[in-house]
């Protein structure tokens, strides 16, 4: 989406956020490319980004926006910084269905072939977790009951091989989900 596209989508957002309340929160898929003037109108209208966190593997296909935009890619950081709700996830079929690589991606935004690509993005493992559970639940207006592991929500929750929080960047892709519970009832072990 080209910065004309995304301002003229932002206008039809806007006129759709000023016609009243709603039970839902308005989002925008992937903002690929960004500038700060865009965040700042799209944190003003407290719209949630979903962006990619494929550079793992998509990373080679940065290279042809230029370096002097890379920082404007996927910028997560820039998302946060704004104060706006990031929904990370992983455009699956677009790239492989596995949060712990697209976690690393967020985190290390560097590509299989050890090239990192607009390191002013990188978030921290903290921002990168939060990110895929309470930014999911933030988008579709389900913080109260998903999201995070407290009281009065619904256990939805996996165990992890590692703490991602002490594992190595780079390797976060390779912890494994030991179990996975839905509604505190065990639903895969490992």
């Amino acid at each position: 989406m080209t910065v004309v596209q995304m301002f003229s989508l932002h206008i039809s957002i806007q006129q759709a956020v000023i016609s009243g309340p709603r039970e839902y929160r308005h989002r925008i898929e992937h903002a690929s490319v960004t500038t700060d003037d865009i965040l700042a109108r799209v944190a003003a209208l407290d719209i949630v980004i979903a962006p990619h966190s494929y550079t793992f593997e998509k990373g080679p296909m940065i290279e042809a926006y230029g370096e002097g935009r890379w920082s404007h890619m996927f910028a997560n950081a820039s998302i946060l910084e704004h104060g706006i709700s990031n929904a990370a996830n992983s455009d699956f079929p677009v790239s492989p269905l596995n949060p712990l690589l697209r976690i690393q991606s967020l985190v290390t935004r560097t590509s299989r072939f050890g090239k990192t690509y607009g390191a002013s993005q990188q978030l921290s493992v903290e921002q990168a977790l939060h990110a895929y559970t309470m930014g999911g639940a933030i988008a579709t207006f389900e913080e109260a009951n998903k999201g995070s592991i407290t009281p009065d929500k619904y256990a939805d929750l996996v165990i992890l091989s590692q703490d991602p929080r002490v594992t190595p960047p780079l390797e976060l892709r390779n912890i494994s989900v030991v179990a996975t519970y839905v509604s505190g009832v065990l639903r895969f072990e490992r």
